[in-house]
């Protein structure tokens, strides 16, 4: 069984400095696609960081706001959900590939949950900006919490929390279907994918259930979570009222991806994910140019704003509220699996790209501070608008810059370890 060692972003693969270095049984695709999802988390964090400073400057038809809002905001619904996705098929495989599936979570906790409990408890991260400060960035960090740094830097682990609680929800079903055979995963899901019609009920209960939660959510956002749980996750959950039903139904749809690839036919994988691709922006940039309400509820807003809701604005049953619960159902439901398929079956995909693709694990957590250090030097120019494509342009620049120093500590770190291991011997 292919190894599959990080079932979210990529775990700290350790090369060799003399060459060989290529890991045995890995399904590149899946090395390949999580590099392209972190390069787009970057990419996104920085258009937040570099526009959001500025939004009230960006107008609602401008050539900056209208375009930089609608990939913020599809990447919301897209983004972690196919991380959970992925994240879900990497644990399958993780558990299938142990003798034992309690070892399979005992290296989960190692590998994703004590370096979150290091970074956020351990004080790893306040160390980091202590030293920033002392080299001379106190302007981009003037305290160690200024300003919601603590949440910008947050990095997965908010994340990472949900996904051990579904790879232990994962563990109790495949402990119960070793004793009762009826439940087992195989026996369940085969039995469903084995019937078009069993398949397509159960995708049509899992996007109404997606669909009710997310109204309840728009609705009772306040009352439908736990304190403590909507504390956490308050600005998820108000950017994107589905949070957290996606990740679940996404995790759970890709522990069951051997399944889905099997019974869902695509003969033709990438216009497939153009198609999906074009059709969540291009419905969402007109159905925002026909509904105000709809545009206040997606636009980039200023961080400075104090003012900037937690709620859906002018929530009701009318049309921008329905077409937004029906529009999240589907980016969720369909971008995820038609880029998953797509990596899994196109020769380019499934290259070895090298060795860049098997370490982003720790990008994840650090590349917020090259983005803020890039918005606070390249700045807004004063606002958007004073020449064609500023935002973007500053946008892109900001998130190049931060790709590129990421990946560069990124894969120093790695090699440092390496470099000790051999100084060790």
């Amino acid at each position: 069984m292919p190894d599959e060692r990080s079932p979210l972003l990529g775990g700290l693969h350790i090369p060799t400095i003399l060459g060989g270095n290529k890991p045995a049984s890995r399904y590149q695709y899946l090395d390949n696609l999580r590099a392209v999802l972190v390069i787009l988390l970057i990419f996104q964090h920085a258009v937040m960081e570099t526009t959001q400073g500025a939004a009230s400057h960006v107008g609602l038809h401008s050539w900056d706001g209208l375009p930089l809002a609608l990939f913020v905001q599809v990447n919301k619904y897209f983004l972690w959900p196919t991380f959970f996705f992925v994240a879900g098929y990497s644990s399958y495989l993780g558990f299938e590939k142990r003798n034992a599936d309690y070892k399979f979570m005992i290296a989960r906790l190692l590998k994703l949950g004590l370096p979150a409990l290091l970074w956020t408890k351990g004080g790893i991260r306040f160390a980091v900006i202590s030293l920033l400060q002392y080299y001379g960035l106190k302007d981009v960090f003037p305290t160690p919490w200024a300003g919601g740094l603590q949440a910008r830097l947050a990095g997965p682990v908010p994340f990472i929390c949900g996904l051990l609680v579904l790879d232990g929800v994962y563990f109790i079903w495949r402990l119960i279907g070793n004793v009762f055979r009826v439940i087992e995963q195989s026996r369940v899901v085969g039995r469903v994918a084995a019937s078009k019609f069993a398949l397509y009920s159960t995708i049509a209960v899992s996007a109404a259930i997606h669909v009710g939660c997310t109204i309840i959510s728009i609705f009772f956002v306040h009352r439908m979570y736990p304190e403590v749980f909507y504390n956490s996750f308050q600005y998820d959950i108000g950017e994107a009222p589905s949070h957290p039903v996606g990740f679940i139904i996404a995790y759970f749809a890709g522990i069951n991806f051997r399944y889905i690839k099997k019974a869902i036919s695509i003969d033709h994988p990438l216009s497939a994910l153009f198609g999906t691709q074009f059709a969540a922006y291009a419905s969402l940039g007109i159905a925002q140019h026909f509904s105000s309400l709809l545009w206040e509820n997606i636009k980039l807003r200023d961080f400075s704003d104090t003012s900037r809701r937690d709620e859906f604005i002018g929530r009701g049953f009318n049309f921008h509220t329905l077409f937004y619960v029906a529009w999240s159902t589907f980016v969720i439901f369909a971008l995820p699996v038609t880029l998953v398929i797509a990596f899994s079956k196109l020769s380019f995909t499934r290259k070895d790209w090298g060795e860049w693709t098997r370490n982003t694990y720790v990008q994840t957590y650090i590349h917020m501070i090259p983005v803020l250090i890039g918005v606070h030097y390249i700045g807004t120019g004063g606002g958007f608008g004073q020449f064609f494509g500023e935002g973007i342009m500053k946008s892109v620049l900001v998130g190049c810059t931060a790709i590129a120093n990421s990946w560069i500590v990124g894969h120093a770190i790695p090699v440092a370890f390496q470099w000790l291991q051999t100084v060790a011997r």
